[in-house]
């Protein structure tokens, strides 16, 4: 990404702390789409089906230094909750040709029974149940974890090879997981994956764009994206997310 100045870019980060993340937990548990600035909060299955909140250092210190958005479903399959930044300013065009890297970090205490989307997506509000119109992330389905892309509804995945040695989230132990993905500015798009949050990022897999096969993304303006389900047995369940970054080298005529 061809930088020299903070202006060459423009940039979306959360890191959910507080005060500063300006969605209302208490009324996005009663009804069903609730806005405000930066994102829009929709519930997964109609009415409310999960609860958002911030979580301050003093729940699980150290590890809630710096902010965690928790979100919390019913005890329901497929119900959840949907979190999209108002706006879609992100593309993966090659004809545009503007690098992005994208880069977040999650964790949940079932991984087998939690269904969860993080990345970039059009306007959509079920993106795991229904299946992404257009969207370009990662996907923890049924216990495993996915580098996903989906292009007018033809979605394709590759298995990020997370195993519970690597320390990923599971049943026993809730692990930090971090994931990433590079947009070239030309025709690739490469998926890396942090499964025991140890600072060093593993190669997944690397898709192209236009070839209508890896069905990315390529013709439309996306948005940070946070989806959370429950599984396929109805108990509730917790994930916390701590930041979401999303930047892109800003188009000069």
């Amino acid at each position: 990404m061809n930088a020299r100045q903070p202006q060459d870019v423009f940039s979306f980060f959360d890191d959910f702390m507080g005060p500063t993340w300006s969605l209302d937990a208490d009324s996005v548990s009663t009804v069903t789409t609730t806005t405000s600035a930066p994102w829009t909060f929709t519930s997964v299955g109609g009415g409310a089906k999960a609860t958002c909140a911030c979580v301050d250092a003093t729940y699980s210190y150290p590890s809630t230094l710096g902010g965690i958005l928790r979100m919390t479903t019913v005890a329901t399959a497929d119900y959840g909750g949907n979190m999209q930044v108002a706006g879609t300013q992100f593309v993966v065009d090659q004809d545009v040709g503007l690098p992005l890297y994208f880069e977040a970090r999650f964790r949940t205490a079932d991984v087998s029974n939690t269904d969860i989307f993080v990345g970039l997506s059009a306007v959509d509000t079920e993106i795991i149940t229904s299946g992404a119109d257009d969207a370009i992330g990662f996907l923890l389905e049924s216990g495993v974890l996915y580098a996903h892309t989906a292009e007018t509804s033809n979605e394709t995945s590759a298995d990020c090879a997370i195993t519970e040695a690597d320390g990923a989230a599971t049943t026993s132990n809730a692990g930090w997981v971090r994931v990433a993905f590079y947009f070239d500015g030309s025709n690739s798009v490469t998926f890396l994956c942090d499964g025991n949050d140890d600072g060093v990022f593993d190669y997944v897999t690397t898709k192209k764009v236009g070839t209508g096969i890896d069905y990315l993304p390529d013709d439309q303006a996306l948005t940070p994206t946070i989806e959370m389900i429950v599984g396929t047995t109805a108990s509730a369940e917790t994930a916390d997310f701590d930041y979401v970054y999303c930047v892109q080298q800003r188009y000069h005529a």
